[in-house]
Formats: structure tokens, C-alpha cells, sequence
């Protein structure tokens, strides 16, 4: 599947089972932050390009995990907004991030 496709399938399945909606917006970024990982990684990452693929793949496989604990740890009622998933980052970044920094 399609890595735009898959947060669009994500996103839909966390509705169903939460109630909880992701806004466009919060979508666009989510893909956009795994997108990046791929076409620009940061020039002291010191990891192949065949191992960067496999790292967006397993935090996409994590992506349903990833929005319970936004949903949880903003105290998400209603709707993930972009702003719920920058502030989450600020915060977690480096958990779900292996690469050294």
C-alpha cells in the first residue's frame, strides 16, 4: 500500500475504533514527517538509504500505535489536529526516532 494511502487507512481505522477523527491537516503531516525520512534525511544520519527505507516501514507498521498514545497523551477527546501531533513530537520525538542524534 501506498504510504499516503496507509495513513488514510490508518487514520480511518483509529475513527472506527475510537471515535476519534485525524484532521487533514494532522494526516498531511503525519505523511509528510515519513515521506521526509526517505527524500530528506538529515545529512549526519549515518544510515544507507536501504535502511532508511526499512525504518519508515516499521514506524508506518507502528503508525495505529503511534496515534492511541497521541490520542492519550494530549488528552484527545474528539479530534487529532495537526497541532496535537506537533506538540506530541516535541515530546517524543526521540522514542520513536532510533536514528542517533
Amino acid at each position: 500500500m501506498a504510504e499516503w494511502e496507509q495513513v488514510l487507512s490508518v487514520s480511518q481505522q483509529h475513527q472506527s475504533s475510537t471515535g476519534v477523527r485525524v484532521t487533514g491537516h494532522a494526516q498531511k503531516l503525519i505523511y509528510d514527517v515519513l515521506e521526509s525520512i526517505t527524500a530528506d534525511p538529515h545529512p549526519r544520519w549515518r544510515i544507507s538509504p536501504t535502511e532508511l527505507a526499512g525504518l519508515r516501514r516499521q514506524i508506518e507498521s507502528d503508525l495505529s500505535s503511534l496515534l492511541a498514545k497521541i490520542m492519550v497523551d494530549e488528552h484527545v477527546e474528539e479530534v487529532i489536529t495537526a497541532f496535537d501531533v506537533l506538540h506530541w513530537l516535541t515530546h517524543n520525538l526521540d522514542n520513536v526516532c532510533p536514528i542517533e542524534k
